[in-house]
């Protein structure tokens, strides 16, 4: 086993965490609300892992929050309240309105935002009766990963003809917005009354095979002559990368042997704090160095690519489960699908 891995430098989302947990509730909350859903999630989960911090990183943080101030501190773009109410006095309220909106995109955007956070399949409950254009224009105004989500709901036979009326999509009159507003309004009314509630049927059932006391394996062959893809998901979640974290120092080490390093670096580039170091303490000091700086010499790396790495370390992983059916009973490989318990 490797000698302690020195702590590496903070990624920018532990970076926002460590200096959201040194303000107050009502303080980061007011931050967090002016995010994406995808900067927000990535910073909670950022914010649940911190372990002990070191005094030096802290330090960096906030030095480097000050630098940030100092330099964009200065005279900045007008608001969009001051440029409404300059333009009012100088167009009246209607001409400044569609002044501001060619401007900063039409207003009803910001409310649109609010929607990222209810399940896409609310959302499309609440779009499927309307006319295809309104559905379009709903659809064209949401983050396009949402709008993605929400097209998975809606009926595929309209899928081309969405798509070709959000291409066609030019602008937005005020009769329009109203509409608009109203199924918005309807779909946080319905989260207000508590209509949704998120189950992962994927994740439970999943969890569920993985604990299964008897063939499991039959249960997933089950499911896969019924539909395939869901099948496909289901194994997908059960050889999920993050439980690597869980598994005993000779299986990381195995895996480590069967692997491509530059496969590894590429990998834990998406990992977190935990997992990272779950995987280097396993291996010796100048093999897990060698990930390190490799990762280093990667810099930034598009999402895919790391998912891809991910994929291909756990396709092997279930390659080396399926070959302990011919293997010597020391020569099998061990993996946990779950975490279970340690009797005293």
């Amino acid at each position: 086993m490797s000698e302690e891995i020195e702590q590496q430098p903070l990624k920018n989302a532990e970076q926002a965490g460590l200096l959201l947990l040194t303000l107050s509730e009502h303080q980061a909350g007011n931050i967090l609300r002016s995010l994406s859903r995808e900067h927000v999630q990535e910073i909670v989960r950022a914010m649940t892992e911190v372990g002990h911090v070191k005094n030096q990183h802290l330090e960096k943080v906030l030095s480097r929050l000050f630098v940030d101030y100092r330099e964009l501190s200065g005279i900045s773009r007008a608001s969009r309240g001051f440029l409404e109410r300059t333009l009012d006095v100088a167009l009246g309220p209607e001409l400044a309105k569609g002044v501001i909106n060619d401007v900063y995109g039409e207003q009803i955007r910001e409310n649109m935002h609010q929607l990222q956070w209810i399940s896409p399949a609310l959302i499309a409950s609440n779009l499927q009766h309307e006319m295809l254009p309104l559905q379009a224009t709903f659809l064209a105004l949401l983050p396009q990963e949402v709008s993605a989500e929400v097209m998975k709901f809606l009926p595929q036979a309209q899928h081309n003809r969405l798509i070709l009326n959000m291409a066609n999509l030019r602008e937005i009159n005020q009769n329009m917005v109203a509409e608009l507003e109203k199924i918005i309004q309807k779909c946080l009314t319905m989260v207000q009354q508590g209509v949704q509630t998120s189950v992962s049927g994927i994740e439970q059932a999943a969890g569920l095979i993985s604990r299964y006391h008897g063939n499991s394996a039959q249960l997933l062959e089950n499911v896969r002559e019924h539909d395939q893809g869901l099948a496909e998901e289901i194994e997908n979640n059960m050889y999920r990368f993050s439980i690597l974290e869980r598994q005993p120092e000779a299986t990381i080490v195995r895996l480590c042997q069967e692997v491509e390093p530059d496969v590894w670096a590429k990998a834990i580039k998406g990992a977190t704090p935990s997992l990272r170091q779950a995987i280097l303490r396993c291996l010796p000091k100048r093999q897990a160095n060698a990930i390190q700086d490799q990762m280093r010499v990667l810099g930034g790396l598009p999402a895919s690519v790391v998912r891809a790495a991910e994929a291909e370390i756990m396709t092997r992983v279930r390659e080396l489960i399926a070959e302990n059916e011919d293997a010597e009973d020391g020569e099998k490989f061990e993996f946990r699908l779950f975490e279970e318990k340690v009797l005293e």
